[in-house]
């Protein structure tokens, strides 16, 4: 799922194994959703991640009983970056078959 929208509240937590992770709660014309940015993604979208700011976020619906949807997010950019040409949004399934496949990417022997 990919969505445009403002980033209302940032929330950084340190995890159990002593990294960061984010919740961040984004609104749209249809509403709020939380956002859950994990480590390796808040790594490298924090610079977006500033409230009042447009964003577009891109990630997988989490739905559990008795809780709202929450956006698993695998990528963040500036809407002033986003280039819908490109492949942002690429699911980790196709992710992870390009980062191992044609010789294998960084880390992988």
């Amino acid at each position: 799922m990919t969505l445009v929208c403002t980033i209302v509240k940032n929330k950084i937590m340190t995890t159990k194994s002593n990294t960061l992770m984010a919740f961040t709660t984004v609104e749209d014309l249809t509403g709020s959703m939380e956002l859950l940015v994990f480590p390796r993604i808040l790594a490298e979208c924090r610079a977006a991640l500033q409230e009042n700011a447009v964003v577009v976020a891109n990630g997988r619906v989490s739905v559990k009983e008795d809780e709202a949807a929450r956006l698993i997010v695998e990528g963040v950019q500036p809407i002033e970056t986003y280039d819908p040409g490109k492949n942002f949004g690429m699911n980790r399934v196709e992710r992870v078959k390009r980062e191992t496949s044609g010789g294998g990417a960084a880390g992988y022997s």
